[in-house]
């Protein structure tokens, strides 16, 4: 295909994809995750660079996706985030970003609760006294300066998880009184 042309992007992003979960079905994850990463860095810069071309401005941004993906520094996976290059992009053209963690908060031993992925939920302290039933969100920017303070108070596995919330989002939204989806509302849907 031509460069630059639809079908050449296609070919690349089913080449990317193969290479991905190549890595994961090898147990590669360094490399599956690094993969991912990158392409998700170029794949918003493609789209980034459109945008800019359209009006040329600098677009305003909105990312969603798993938080893993959007911290600020290095993520659990020990890589460069796209969250942390948007970050870093925000700051060289002058502006700033902010990350936002969501979690499950539902109560224990039910649906999408805290405990289901510890290694992704490392903040049980604020997210302790806070209701199962409702939604809240919780600005993490202040507990930046009192950081060494609290975290003397955790274990040594606990302190490096909550160093990667607090320092790797401003904010985060705990989604008390989620239920798995259904159809009733929706009766006229098969399933």
């Amino acid at each position: 295909p031509r460069a630059n042309s639809e079908a050449a992007s296609l070919i690349d992003n089913v080449v990317v994809s193969d290479r991905v979960y190549r890595y994961y079905r090898e147990r590669r994850g360094y490399d599956n995750g690094y993969e991912r990463e990158e392409f998700m860095k170029r794949r918003f810069m493609d789209e980034y660079r459109r945008a800019e071309a359209a009006d040329h401005a600098a677009p305003k941004v909105i990312l969603k996706m798993g938080h893993w993906h959007l911290y600020r520094g290095i993520g659990p996976s020990n890589l460069q985030t796209l969250g942390n290059f948007v970050s870093e992009l925000a700051r060289v053209n002058g502006g700033q970003s902010f990350h936002v963690s969501v979690h499950g908060n539902n109560p224990a031993g039910g649906y999408r609760t805290m405990t289901a992925w510890p290694d992704s939920f490392p903040d049980p302290l604020i997210a302790r006294p806070l209701p199962t039933d409702s939604w809240t969100i919780v600005d993490l920017r202040p507990l930046r300066a009192n950081y060494r303070r609290i975290a003397a108070a955790l274990r040594p596995d606990q302190r490096d998880q909550f160093a990667r919330l607090v320092f790797g989002f401003d904010a985060a939204l705990y989604l008390g009184g989620m239920r798995p989806a259904t159809f009733e509302n929706n009766p006229g849907v098969a399933y």
